[in-house]
């Protein structure tokens, strides 16, 4: 323990990067600007980008509207006509067929240039995304590249402090009682540091190495109301056909095709809803305990640090108490 007291002297007056304990402190908080750094933009990237449906909602709102103010027309002039005739009035003669061939093709009208606008604004932002995404992944590159030379550094420095030496005057001479119970009782103080330093690393590199908290996409909870509108949109057709039907209308066929698709356009339209309502709750949460887990990283490294501090001062302590065992 002597040598290796004496080398740890020797390499602080040598050393030219380190030479004083606030340095050491210094470069600890460098790296741990660094790790927070590196946190803090992993947390930024976000994978997830937006669909087309972000803007393509109003287009289908206007088409569901101008759906379902048609159907409700054609019903109604379908009764006006049949009460007229059973009143022996001349009906109206609505041409429904005219005017159901008109509603098919403002609906298909919306939804073409709502979806060719929806996409072309969504890939205009998925590639903003990617492009601030691309930059946020550089600069941790950065960061991780002056980590890497930090703790190179550090550890330089650390290695110094148990590097070895050739044996001391004092290692030679008989050293008194008093001052023999003091050095050993010392090197215990060392050594309990020691392992509480290797905890405390050991601590850093399990909260780095733990996975990030992962985040999920609205595809996860939407999909059990994609799986519904497909089973169920035959049925519905088969149903809206059987209650048109008595009616006497004459395009039940094509009319309950168009009712049968509104109902698979609703259960989209209120999935994604609540399908995007969940996925935020989820992933707030998960950058929650990401922020926590950067938190406790921050205090385990000022833990280190005050450790670290500790340590030099119980080399110089028992340096002193070599130096005046050489001395007796």
């Amino acid at each position: 323990m002597t040598t290796e007291v004496n080398a740890f002297e020797q390499n602080i007056a040598l050393n030219d990067k380190i030479s004083s304990a606030d340095e050491l402190k210094e470069l600890n908080k460098k790296i741990a600007y660094c790790e927070n750094s590196i946190s803090s933009c992993s947390a930024a990237i976000d994978p997830r980008r937006v669909g087309t449906f972000r803007y393509f909602w109003p287009f289908l709102t206007l088409s569901l509207v101008i759906g379902c103010g048609g159907i409700l027309f054609i019903f109604m002039a379908n009764f006006l006509d049949k009460a007229r005739a059973a009143d022996g009035v001349e009906p109206y003669n609505y041409p429904l067929g005219l005017i159901f061939l008109g509603l098919v093709a403002v609906f298909m009208i919306l939804h073409i240039i709502g979806g060719l606008f929806a996409r072309r604004k969504c890939d205009a932002f998925n590639s903003e995304m990617n492009r601030r995404d691309d930059e946020i992944r550089a600069q941790i590159r950065k960061y991780e590249n002056h980590l890497a030379k930090l703790n190179l550094t550090k550890k330089e420095y650390l290695e110094s402090c148990v590097s070895t030496s050739t044996p001391s005057v004092a290692e030679r001479k008989e050293i008194p009682a008093d001052l023999a119970a003091a050095i050993t009782a010392k090197k215990d103080q060392i050594a309990a540091n020691e392992r509480a330093i290797a905890e405390y690393n050991s601590q850093i590199i399990r909260i780095n190495t733990m996975p990030a908290a992962l985040k999920r996409t609205s595809m996860y909870y939407f999909w059990p109301f994609l799986v519904t509108s497909l089973v169920s949109f035959n049925f519905i057709q088969s149903i809206c056909f059987s209650f048109l039907y008595r009616f006497n209308i004459d395009i039940e066929y094509p009319l309950s095709y168009v009712i049968a698709a509104h109902g698979f356009i609703l259960l989209h339209v209120f999935g994604g809803i609540f399908a995007r309502k969940m996925r935020d709750r989820y992933n707030t949460a998960a950058n929650e305990k990401c922020a926590a887990r950067f938190a406790e990283a921050s205090t385990v490294r000022e833990d280190l640090t005050a450790l670290e501090y500790q340590r030099k001062q119980l080399y110089e302590e028992l340096r002193s108490l070599e130096e005046s065992v050489q001395t007796t």
